[in-house]
């Protein structure tokens, strides 16, 4: 009872902050060390769904979600980003190597993407409509992991979310 009295608050929380979050910041750029992007480009170039990563906060919180992503990495594609924030792109670069050639990665050198998020210092998905409108908003929690996949199916239709 107590399990499924946590999983209705974190779909509550979620619930409330997509009521929040209408569109992110239109120009914040992004890089990696191939390429830079501003945040109004993301769409046009098929990233549709944004993983973020704070560089401070809870790393065992983020590194769960992007186990989560590795493990469907073939049925979700290119259109996830996952989004740092690290001063430094070595240490963004540091990440990819540890996860699934598949996932896209990219660092925030200024600003906020969505402000009322970003400074919760905790990991989360935007799914964004035609521009840079936000559709849903997510906020996993690592002990949870299956409503992580759940979020994923739902958005991204990927079928093997079985673990």
């Amino acid at each position: 009872m107590e399990r499924e009295n946590i999983q209705t608050e974190i779909l509550f929380r979620n619930i409330v902050m997509n009521k929040k979050i209408d569109s992110i910041s239109p120009d914040v750029v992004v890089s990696n060390t191939s390429h830079k992007l501003v945040s109004n480009e993301f769409v046009k170039n098929g990233l549709r769904i944004i993983l973020k990563v704070p560089s401070l906060g809870c790393s065992l919180c983020y590194e769960s979600e992007l186990e989560v992503l590795e493990q469907v990495a073939n049925d979700i594609g290119q259109g996830v980003l996952v989004l740092t924030d690290y001063r430094s792109p070595r240490e963004m670069e540091i990440l990819k190597k540890k996860y699934n050639e598949n996932l896209t990665f990219m660092n925030i050198s200024s600003g906020y993407l969505a402000k009322e998020l970003d400074l919760l210092y905790i990991p989360y998905y935007l799914e964004l409509g035609d521009s840079i409108d936000v559709k849903t908003v997510f906020i996993p929690d690592r002990n949870f992991k299956e409503l992580s996949k759940y979020y994923l199916t739902r958005v991204l239709g990927a079928k093997n979310m079985n673990e």
